[in-house]
């Protein structure tokens, strides 16, 4: 009796905290304040870390709070997508790692291509890229887990009951 209530508890918890991320990450992609800028034409920037690697050539001309968005670019990308496998984990009980990594790149371009088409922020391939790597950092930590439970070949993170 006790195992159902705390696997209740946990499945509620993984819901809630499931929903607030899925709201987040819609808000930050698509609502955020900076999102609703007018752009006079469409952007998406195809070359690879082409922007980046500008911003380090030229990095001592670029004051603080410049610096700072660029950090927030880079790490805010990355950060936003570690929990990404979790979720489709919980949510849709996938458990091949190719398979969680294949969705968070897939699904990142559809974020992308859905700035693109509404014309809300800058679709960036780097956006993809750090995404990706994000999820990957996620998947890694699936890994540790799935590891440290005794199951190397799959996931077996999801709440059972």
């Amino acid at each position: 009796m006790k195992r159902v209530i705390e696997n209740k508890m946990l499945k509620f918890i993984f819901g809630g905290l499931s929903f607030f991320y899925t709201v987040g990450l819609c808000y930050v992609f698509f609502f955020a304040r900076r999102r609703w800028r007018e752009f006079p034409i469409r952007n998406f920037n195809i070359v690879p870390l082409r922007n980046k690697l500008h911003y380090l050539e030229n990095w001592s001309q670029f004051t603080g709070p410049e610096k700072a968005e660029i950090y927030k670019d880079v790490l805010g990308n990355i950060i936003i997508f570690i929990p990404f496998p979790f979720l489709l984990v919980f949510l849709l009980g996938f458990k091949s790692y190719r398979r969680l990594l294949f969705l968070s790149f897939i699904s990142s371009i559809g974020v992308e291509l859905i700035q693109f088409i509404m014309n809300v922020g800058v679709a960036d391939i780097d956006d993809i890229l750090f995404n990706t790597l994000g999820a990957t950092l996620g998947i890694i930590m699936l890994y540790i887990i799935a590891q440290i439970r005794g199951n190397r070949e799959t996931v077996n993170y999801r709440v059972a009951g």
